[in-house]
């Protein structure tokens, strides 16, 4: 997706992957509301690609799956916590994107209490699984919480929120 978190994403992986020796073929940037990655799927297979680093949100996520789908492409794909929403993407998507990784700051799987207790009480009070977003906005509520605590400034927040270590949170 062609933002800052698009951007900085790609940077990332692309400096990551080459350091371990892997070769980029290509980089493609979308815009909000693309609903055509056929192009680019088919144009990165015949580059030699042997899989894809997919940055999206969960409509272009969508799409993207949709896509890959129809072009049968059977390639490991790797995305982020952009396509991580319970409602928008994976509900919709079913097993659509079974084999795709997702990688996200939520752990469904952790064995925190305090995960475990966050997950049972979201889903009981809205009746669907919380995704990335909703997990990390908790954490930063209670965060904020905690540099609160000593005093609303923005200098004592500020502070605070520095001196703040080993947070133990959802994520």
């Amino acid at each position: 997706i062609d933002n800052d978190f698009g951007h900085a994403l790609v940077d990332g992986f692309t400096a990551r992957a080459k350091k371990l020796g892997a070769t980029i073929v290509h980089t493609d940037f979308n815009d909000f509301g693309e609903k055509q990655f056929t192009p680019v799927i088919t144009g990165d297979v015949s580059r030699g690609a042997t899989g894809f680093y997919v940055v999206q949100y969960a409509a272009e996520g969508l799409q993207f799956v949709r896509n890959w789908k129809t072009a049968n492409e059977k390639l490991p794909v790797v995305s982020t916590e952009g396509i991580d929403s319970t409602t928008q993407f994976i509900a919709q998507v079913g097993t659509g994107a079974n084999g795709f990784v997702i990688t996200t700051a939520l752990n469904r799987d952790s064995k925190s209490p305090g995960t475990k207790r966050f997950l049972r009480a979201f889903k009981a009070k809205y009746h669907f699984a919380p995704d990335m977003v909703g997990a990390t906005t908790y954490d930063s509520f209670f965060v904020l919480r905690k540099a609160m605590a000593g005093g609303t400034s923005s200098s004592s927040i500020a502070s605070r929120l520095a001196a703040l270590k080993n947070y133990l949170g959802v994520t």
